[in-house]
This record gives structure tokens, sequence and C-alpha cells, in this order.
């Protein structure tokens, strides 16, 4: 199991931030490396006010050579759900992955913390790939991949993040030039 905790600086407002990043994902991709596609797939506001998102990725680049044998370019592909409380400027969310999904947990919560005329973004998360064996491969080399694996996947999604919230501030400052 790995935990994490990633922050980012946004050029807003903690509410402006808030609002940018948790609508309009589809398009979005062009500006995230290793991620292919982002596709809505539920979009629903609850009765306590909070909105809740199912995005569907599909992403692509390189994966770690240990990994090669188990994982292939077809099972980068994850469904994430967002919890959005604009109340308390947080977004809840997890992640499934497609494949091996009983072996492979994230989750998390986004919080949008005020400071000094911009935004402080704090992601704390964690990841646990419980996989011990798998048909066909050695446990050892099972395990090796996933001590592997574990690492790069938040370092990915660090750089993802970053790009997203990156084209997130494009998108604001067009917005506030009125393009």
């Amino acid at each position: 199991m790995r935990k994490f905790n990633l922050t980012w600086k946004f050029p807003a407002t903690p509410l402006e931030t808030f609002d940018v990043t948790t609508r309009d994902f589809e398009g979005l991709e062009k500006y995230i490396p290793n991620i292919a596609s982002i596709r809505v797939m539920e979009h629903e506001v609850l009765e306590d006010g909070r909105v809740r998102w199912l995005l569907q990725f599909s992403g692509e680049g390189a994966i770690p050579t240990i990994a090669r044998p188990i994982v292939r370019p077809d099972m980068v592909r994850w469904d994430e759900e967002l919890l959005c409380d604009r109340d308390n400027l947080s977004v809840a969310w997890s992640l499934r992955s497609r494949y091996f999904t009983e072996h492979f947990h994230c989750r998390g919560v986004t919080q949008f913390h005020e400071n000094g005329t911009a935004t402080r973004i704090e992601l704390n998360g964690r990841l646990d790939i419980t996989m011990k064996s798998l048909p066909g491969f050695p446990d050892t080399l099972v395990q090796r991949a996933v001590m592997v694996i574990e690492p790069f996947l938040v370092k990915i999604a660090e750089i993802n993040l970053g790009k997203f919230y990156h084209a997130c501030g494009r998108r604001l400052r067009d917005e506030q030039r009125g393009q």
C-alpha cells in the first residue's frame, strides 16, 4: 500500500478553482500525457447538493518493463467516481480498474485551500495493489511488479494531474478573457 499527498498552486480563488476543475472533463485529455480519452459516463446532482461524476479514462504510454508480461496496453483503462462538494470545497474520489478490479484499490480526497491570492490544491490518496500471484507467472515476479507499479502509477498521476490543473488554468484564463 502506498499513501500519497500531492499539492499544486492554482492562480484563482478556491471557489473558482473548485468550479473550473470539477466540470467539462471531456476534451481535456489532449493536454494530459498518457491519457488517450476521458468520457463522461454519468453526471448527477445529489439531494444534498453534491455533484457525482463517473468518468471513464483510457490511458496510453510506457508500462514499466517488469510489468509488461502482466499489464498489456489495453489494460490501462479505469473508471473514476467523483463526489464534488462545493460547500466544503472538496472532492472525494475513487478509481476502479477495468482489470484486476479485486486487487486494485485507489481512493482519496482533494481539497481546495486559500493561499494568498491563489489556491493550494491538496490531494491525499491511497493506492493498494493486493495481487500476490497470477496464474502462469512466478509469484516473485508478480510481487516485484507490484512494488514497481505502485510508485510508477503515483508518479504518472502526479504528472497527469499537474497537466490537468494547468489545462484548467488555461480554460479559466480564456473564460475570463471572454474567449
